[in-house]
C-alpha cells in the first residue's frame, strides 16, 4: 500500500521533523517534502537561505537517485517518480513476452521472481502454474502445435490477470527490473536446446 507521508509526519514531533530535514539522505523526497510542510502548518518559519538549502538539497537528492535507480511504475505500467525504497519487479509485459516467446513456463519463473519477496507461497503457485500449462500445451495433439504459441500467450494471461493481482496490490510501486538477464539465459537455452537436438539427429 502506498504511505500516506503527510499523515505519517503529523503525528511526530517538531524535533523528529527538523531531524528529517537535517538528515535528508536518509529520507525519500516524499517524506522531506511532508515534514517541512507539517512544520510550516505548525507555524515554523523557514528563513530565505533555509528555504534555498532546502530545496537544493531536495533537487540533488532526486537526481542522485534517479541516476542511481532510473525511472520507477507502478503495477498498471505507468511510469510515476514515487517511493525509491520499493522492490524491482518485472513487468506485466515482460512476464507476458516471455511466456509468448518462451513458454510460460519461463514467464512464470518471472513472476515467482516478483512474488518471492514477498510470499514464497505465492511463487510456488506461479511456478506450479507455469509448469503445469507448459505440459498441458506440449501434450495436445499434433494438429495443435501449430498452435503452440498462442495456447502459451493465453496461458500467460493467466498469469498476468489472475496470479498476478491475487498476490501483487492494483497500487503497488515497484521498479522495473531489468529484462536482460533473463534475455540472456533464454537465448543460452534456446542454443543448448537446438544443438541436443540437432546433435541427436546427426547420430540417427
Amino acid at each position: 500500500m502506498e504511505i500516506d507521508f503527510k499523515e505519517k509526519m503529523a503525528g511526530k514531533s517538531d524535533e523528529d521533523l527538523l531531524n528529517i530535514l537535517g538528515n535528508m539522505n536518509k529520507y525519500v523526497p516524499e517524506a522531506i517534502v511532508a515534514a517541512k510542510a507539517e512544520l510550516e502548518s505548525r507555524g515554523h518559519m523557514f528563513s530565505d537561505e533555509e528555504q534555498e538549502q532546502v530545496n537544493a538539497d531536495m533537487v540533488n537528492k532526486i537526481e542522485l537517485k534517479a541516476q542511481e535507480h532510473g525511472q520507477l511504475y507502478n503495477s498498471s505500467g505507468n511510469g510515476d517518480l514515487v517511493d525509491w525504497d520499493v522492490p524491482e519487479y518485472y513487468t506485466k509485459g515482460a512476464v507476458w513476452a516471455f511466456s509468448f516467446f518462451i513458454g510460460t513456463w519461463f514467464g512464470a519463473i518471472l513472476l515467482a521472481i516478483n512474488l518471492y519477496q514477498k510470499n514464497r507461497t505465492a511463487a510456488v503457485v506461479s511456478v506450479v502454474y507455469g509448469l503445469v500449462a507448459t505440459i498441458l500445451i506440449v501434450l495436445v495433439p499434433d494438429l495443435f502445435w501449430q498452435m503452440s504459441s498462442v495456447l502459451h500467450a493465453i496461458a500467460g494471461l493467466g498469469l498476468i490477470y489472475m496470479i498476478w493481482p491475487r498476490y501483487i496490490d492494483a497500487d503497488a510501486r515497484f521498479r522495473a527490473r531489468s529484462v536482460w538477464p533473463p534475455i540472456i539465459v533464454a537465448v543460452a537455452l534456446l542454443v543448448v536446446f537446438f544443438f541436443v537436438i540437432f546433435g541427436m539427429r546427426a547420430f540417427l
